[in-house]
């Protein structure tokens, strides 16, 4: 309304002309409120037919749009489904720092710059690319929609990788690593078909560098920490007890054994996930009541002294 549009008007720098904001049914205007670009002078145009003729800045009501900034290198782009809609480019891409370059929304076809939302590295600038086969040169940072999966990063032992259906593709992978801590080498997503790496995304221990694997064969060599999907289902730890142990169907395997024990403050004693056929532990995944450490006992006639 017009009495809205003083107030907002003025919180982003408009000034009133003769101490009013002047209101009228121009057609060279946008409808509603906007800044006069010559004067920052706030108006408000009456005419729903309007059509801005460059001169003037509208004034909206900020819509809440969550956006994720992706790192530039060459053929970067959002996840499919994960692409921002070109009307709320500008307000995505604005949220994660990118800025207009001289007031303009930089619209085109280009081959050499990903589809969809993006921001030029070198200077913010924000894009939006129409071109569905265009790729990333490289100097473009994509804006996308959040991705919802968490991501969970597994310790570096030898053989470990995501279980099965918990791993990212490798569209996702840079996103999920860097969100638990990974970061690109010299700028580059390192892709790769190594027969000693795990398949999927991972990062190097040593560097925290992003890598994909893309050999299905491949078996880790203990230097590398897969990046998973965090499973979905609710972890419980029960009160240590002489007997205790997981009611039958409600037991997590081997596999999943980490990273459920872990959300509930377990620990790897010296980087080492415990696995034995002890008779006086529990079937299952537990951890030390002691210290924390993360075990798997293997003998299902294993019975719980206590301790665990």
């Amino acid at each position: 309304s017009e009495d809205e549009c003083k107030k907002a008007g003025l919180s982003v720098g408009g000034k009133l002309r003769n101490e009013e904001i002047f209101v009228g049914n121009w057609l060279h205007t946008p409808s509603g409120c906007f800044l006069d670009t010559s004067d920052e002078a706030i108006g408000f145009g009456t005419n729903t037919a309007g059509i801005n003729n460059g001169a003037f800045q509208p004034v909206c009501i900020v819509d809440e749009v969550e956006a994720t900034l992706y790192p530039a290198y060459q053929g970067n782009k959002c996840s499919p489904g994960y692409n921002i809609k070109e009307d709320y480019c500008v307000e995505a891409a604005s949220s994660v720092g990118g800025i207009l370059r001289s007031g303009r929304f930089l619209v085109g076809d280009w081959p050499d710059s990903p589809y969809g939302c993006f921001i030029d590295a070198s200077d913010g600038a924000i894009h939006f690319g129409r071109n569905v086969a265009g790729i990333n040169d490289g100097s473009f940072q994509p804006v996308c929609v959040p991705e919802e999966d968490e991501a969970l990063l597994l310790p570096s032992l030898r053989g470990k990788e995501c279980t099965q259906g918990h791993d990212f593709s490798e569209e996702e992978c840079i996103s999920a690593a860097s969100s638990v801590g990974g970061s690109l080498r010299n700028g580059q997503f390192l892709v790769g078909n190594w027969p000693n790496t795990p398949y999927g995304c991972f990062i190097d221990a040593s560097d925290k560098a992003i890598h994909f694997g893309t050999n299905m064969e491949g078996t880790n060599n203990g230097y590398f920490r897969s990046v998973c999907i965090a499973g979905d289902g609710p972890v419980t730890l029960l009160p240590p007890g002489i007997g205790a142990k997981c009611t039958p169907g409600h037991d997590f395997s081997e596999e999943q054994c980490i990273a459920a024990a872990s959300s509930v403050g377990g620990l790897l004693r010296d980087d080492k996930f415990i696995v034995g056929d002890w008779p006086y532990t529990p079937p299952g995944c537990f951890i030390k009541v002691s210290d924390k450490a993360i075990h798997y006992g293997r003998n299902n006639d294993g019975i719980s002294t206590g301790l665990f």
